[in-house]
């Protein structure tokens, strides 16, 4: 079935709607950070705000559970339109929320708890949308397909940063101008959402509900079947997450903070990575098209052993082609193993429980190794001293999937 124009702008307008609010909160961090913790001094300013930042992923697993759950049952549509409702009014409430001046210590203690309901339904949105456009395409795109997918999602990074530079540039007033963006990411989330009612169903889902294979608890039959599948996956959604954090989120404050880049050009660099990111996601994903998605991670699993040291070395090199190509690296790592993760995940799962079990697999990886790679990233910084220690990270995620893939995945019937 040839996936049509209007599915695929919608899918991806409903994950760029949903990623730009979502990632807002990395780019604003210092800003959030003084609204917020304004007794800390600036680093731990910074920490608290990522400890936040990182809460959002773990209550994914239950957003991916629920949404999943909905998804296999009444079908991929609904689902999603539920999940873009839901970010668009915590998107709006984040905006609202009192500062620590205003109401002391309930301002963190809303904050932390709006950023767990941000979590909850973007565990349903990321790996739903990816699902939807996936079983709308060829099977012979799939790796197009997956790739202008993460695209989306990054393009909502993307467009975060720009925000992030235009305000800066206009120098509005601190306290509040970090909050602009989340009042028009709520308002753009309802365009999102209006779109989304007009969207047809899956044919997967379609002819799963004719052969009455519709189950009436999902994931009981994942835990039941797939749960040597489910540690693959979530290991693979651990690098894939890890690598594309270190791009959106902790670059800028990295640049800032280990080579004293003021903040406005921080997020200019940010952003060349990021749309280079884009442009490779795209990129390798069409390439990823003429591969078995499983050997062309492993491949890139690989390179990223190998590559991320030199890059975080580049990166802090005085030589600014060193320093730009330090910048290339991490999108071109990221491009090879985010852009086939989607495709080979539902390759892995039967159509009645795909929404269910790809959702939680993914997004377990994501809650306990991706959402919190800024923190433990500039954690590793400050106890080692060393530059490029965020790199033993990706090089241990690495490690971890393809240790994983050599015991499950080899082993594994494909779809």
């Amino acid at each position: 079935m040839k996936i049509s124009h209007k599915i695929a702008l919608t899918s991806v307008l409903g994950n760029l709607i949903e990623y730009f609010g979502f990632t807002l909160f990395a780019i604003f961090a210092k800003q959030i950070g003084q609204s917020f913790f304004p007794k800390l001094d600036s680093f731990t300013q910074l920490i608290s705000v990522f400890i936040i930042f990182g809460t959002g992923f773990l209550s994914r697993p239950i957003g991916a559970v629920f949404f999943g759950h909905f998804g296999d049952k009444i079908g991929r549509k609904k689902s999603l339109s539920y999940t873009i409702l839901g970010m668009s009014i915590i998107t709006f409430l984040i905006a609202i929320t009192p500062d620590y001046e205003s109401i002391g210590i309930l301002a963190p203690i809303l904050l932390l708890f709006l950023r767990l309901s941000q979590g909850f339904f973007v565990g349903g949105e990321g790996p739903g949308a990816a699902l939807y456009m996936l079983e709308h395409s060829k099977t012979t795109n799939h790796g197009f397909s997956g790739g202008i997918i993460i695209a989306s999602i990054v393009s909502g990074s993307f467009l975060a940063v720009i925000i992030g530079i235009l305000i800066d540039s206009l120098q509005i007033n601190n306290s509040f101008s970090w909050r602009i963006p989340f009042f028009v990411s709520s308002i753009l989330g309802l365009i999102g959402l209006y779109l989304r009612f007009s969207l047809p169903e899956t044919q997967d889902f379609i002819n799963a509900k004719k052969e009455k294979k519709i189950l009436k608890l999902p994931i009981v039959k994942v835990f039941q079947n797939y749960w040597k599948e489910m540690i693959l996956i979530a290991s693979l959604g651990g690098i894939t997450t890890s690598l594309s954090y270190i791009i959106m989120a902790f670059l800028t404050p990295y640049l800032e903070k280990q080579l004293n880049i003021e903040h406005i050009k921080a997020l200019k660099y940010s952003s060349i990575s990021i749309f280079s990111f884009i442009i490779s996601l795209i990129i390798l994903g069409k390439v990823s098209n003429k591969f078995n998605p499983r050997k062309f991670i492993i491949f890139f699993s690989y390179l990223s052993i190998l590559l991320t040291i030199p890059a975080f070395i580049a990166i802090n090199s005085d030589n600014s082609i060193l320093f730009m190509l330090g910048l290339l690296i991490f999108p071109f790592l990221g491009g090879g193993l985010c852009a086939p993760a989607y495709p080979y995940a539902i390759k892995i799962f039967n159509t009645e429980v795909r929404y269910s079990g790809v959702g939680l697999s993914y997004t377990i990886g994501i809650a306990i190794f991706g959402g919190f790679s800024p923190v433990i990233c500039s954690y590793l910084i400050k106890t080692t001293e060393l530059y490029y220690s965020p790199a033993f990270y990706i090089i241990f995620l690495a490690l971890i999937y393809l240790f994983f893939e050599k015991i499950i995945g080899s082993r594994t019937k494909l779809n």
